[in-house]
């Protein structure tokens, strides 16, 4: 890249913006009845791509994908004694003939995955093994940004041992700050702070016995 001129190998090649990119892919994608995306390490990249769907305003657009199948998930099950799960080590072990070169062109890539997946038999059901919806990646990208957004507030929580980094971490997550504990204390006692922390928390007695000498309620 250099300015707003994209190069491919010192030959510059064109391009466009994000959204316009984005909107492009889903149009491609919604030609398909119940898409699904196969990947090589899709745990990561479908939280990745989902981000830039919800930033743009366009999540809707991939509400007709039914999920990802991560195929790193798959070829561990498949060849389990591998060594190496990257996909041009896969790619020398188990489909010497394809060119595995070019590692890192987008193109050559989806050709090397493709050939991997269809180079065996009956590989239909272990893709499905391996399949995550997108309501899930959504929900854990809601949660993820949940946590960032909240995580500040406990810090009194965690500096006085009330709760720990990890409890904190699940109760930002589920959209808490520590106010909420705070008030459903005051509101409710001990019986509030049990209702917002009960099917968040594995072990929450002794938080609530701390929260109310912390809190002084």
């Amino acid at each position: 890249m250099h300015g707003l001129q994209m190069y491919y190998e010192l030959t510059p090649v064109s391009s466009c913006g994000e959204r316009q990119a984005l909107v492009e892919f889903a149009a491609w994608l919604n030609k398909f009845s119940s898409p699904l995306i196969v990947a090589h390490n899709a745990q990561f990249d479908a939280r990745i791509l989902v981000s830039c769907f919800s930033r743009h305003g366009l999540i809707d657009l991939v509400k007709n994908v039914v999920g990802f199948s991560d195929t790193v998930k798959l070829f561990k099950k498949v060849y389990p004694d591998q060594q190496s799960y990257k996909l041009q080590d896969l790619s020398k072990s188990f489909a010497p003939d394809f060119e595995s070169s070019n590692a890192h062109n987008a193109e050559h890539d989806v050709s090397m995955l493709k050939n991997l997946v269809t180079n065996k038999p009956n590989m239909e059901e272990s893709l499905r093994d391996a399949v995550f919806s997108t309501e899930y990646v959504i929900a854990n990208n809601e949660k993820l940004s949940n946590k960032n957004r909240n995580i500040g507030s406990f810090t009194d929580l965690i500096t006085s041992n009330i709760l720990t980094k990890s409890q904190s971490s699940t109760l930002a997550a589920h959209g808490l700050q520590s106010n909420h504990l705070k008030f459903a204390l005051q509101r409710g006692g001990r019986e509030g702070l049990l209702t917002i922390l009960k099917g968040k928390l594995k072990s929450f007695n002794s938080v609530i016995d701390k929260a109310i000498a912390f809190y002084n309620v």
